[in-house]
């Protein structure tokens, strides 16, 4: 099954490297349009199919919590769990992979046009446990890796013990608790700079 979600992530990084040779083609501006178009749909539909497996996962992990037949007769079976999560609606959008297309996209299209090469460096706002816009991010001083508050202290309630990194590939991996955790106000603040200039 993991291995199923690996190939996913590969997927979507090829969507992405294939963003460099559209922009840079002899395409006429339509034709460039139409084909970053289809690399967005290409990658919402993976996106999609990542949320729906991070579903799939979080209903696994509520049954692995389950102990004796008294829990299975009390509790919600795996599919009045899938029915739960799947009734929170998650924009694909917002999704950390389409957010890279975007931006890769954006980089290049100001490469283009100004005819400079543009390295400025955007701090990823979507987290990695939620797949959503961060509101209160925190960084876990062990890896680095930045998690939105409400995100990481719901899979820390999991274990007594602390929690791996839940960002795939995390090279430390090591467990980490809620000491572990500090906000990052930097990030913070570009989340709500985004949002004003969006309003």
């Amino acid at each position: 099954m993991y291995k199923s979600r690996e190939l996913l992530l590969k997927a979507m990084e090829n969507n992405i490297s294939l963003v460099e040779p559209v922009c840079k083609s002899s395409f006429d501006e339509a034709e460039r349009n139409e084909k970053l178009d289809n690399l967005r749909e290409s990658m919402k539909t993976f996106c999609q199919i990542d949320i729906n497996f991070n579903k799939y996962v979080k209903c696994e992990n509520e049954l692995e919590k389950r102990r004796t037949p008294e829990d299975f007769e009390t509790n919600k079976s795996f599919n009045e769990l899938l029915e739960e999560y799947s009734k929170k609606k998650v924009n694909v959008e917002h999704h950390e992979m389409y957010l890279k297309l975007e931006e890769k996209i954006r980089l290049l299209r100001g490469e283009l046009e100004d005819g400079v090469e543009v390295s400025r460096a955007t701090p990823n706002i979507i987290c990695p446990v939620s797949k959503q816009i961060m509101s209160n991010p925190m960084t876990n001083k062990l890896c680095g890796h930045i998690y939105d508050y409400s995100s990481v202290i719901e899979l820390l309630k999991l274990s007594k013990k602390g929690i791996r990194c839940p960002v795939p590939g995390c090279v430390k991996a090591l467990r980490f608790s809620a000491k572990d955790l500090e906000p990052n106000n930097a990030v913070k603040k570009y989340i709500s700079q985004m949002e004003k200039e969006k309003n």
